[in-house]
Parts: C-alpha cells; structure tokens; sequence
C-alpha cells in the first residue's frame, strides 16, 4: 500500500515560517505517521478528532489533528483509497495549537460547505 502525501498552499506557508529544528520534527513526525497508517488499521496515538462534524449519512468525516509537539499541530485528513490500493493523506495546517480551533473551524467550513448547507437547509 502506498501513501501519497498532498499540502495545501496554506500548509506551505506555515511551515515556511517554522525553524529548521522544527520543521525536521515535523517530517519525521508525519513519516511516522505514514508507516504507522500503512501497516496498522487503528488510529496513531497523535491523532484525534477536534470535533464531530454531521455529515449525514452519504460521508465521512476524516479530519483529524496531528499533535506535533507540546505547541504545534498539523491539520489533517486522511483516506483509503481501495482501487490505488493507497492512502490519501492531506495536510491542511500547521499552527500553534492557540489558534487550532480557528484553522480547523475555517478548513471545515470550506471542505464541507456543501454538506453542512444542505443539512440547514433539509434540517
């Protein structure tokens, strides 16, 4: 199984603006996180759900945060895509878990736009 990793020009910019030790952090943090996806089928112990997004039944949400380190957390997303034989990891983010909550609600917003409109209004 492969892992093919995506970062958004969002998550470009954020981590131009990390220190070099830190960004080596991060790399090694995420190819952990690639093995660690690519040979278990539970959830690597630095990942979590910030919120539960209702998505109906249609989907599913696979947003997730990847604690880093004591300050810094990577937003991300990941999917099994069965016909590749592959896992589709999307890195959104990189910020200081300060202002997690406001990436995260904005990166939803965006993804999930249309489903979370059309639950308001069918809801």
């Amino acid at each position: 199984m492969d892992i093919l990793i995506e970062s958004t020009k969002k998550f470009e910019s954020d981590i131009k603006k990390i220190d070099k030790v830190t960004k080596t952090k991060i790399v090694a943090k995420i190819n952990n996180l690639s093995e660690h996806l690519k040979n278990n089928s539970n959830i690597h112990k630095d990942l979590y759900k910030l919120k539960k997004i209702n998505l109906g039944d249609s989907l599913e949400d696979t947003m997730y945060v990847f604690r880093i380190d004591k300050n810094i957390r990577i937003i991300i997303s990941f999917e099994n895509d069965p016909i590749f034989d592959s896992i589709n990891l999307t890195l959104y983010r990189c910020v200081n878990h300060d202002n997690l909550e406001k990436a995260f609600r904005s990166i939803t917003q965006s993804i999930y736009q249309y489903e979370l409109n059309k639950e308001v209004n069918n809801g």
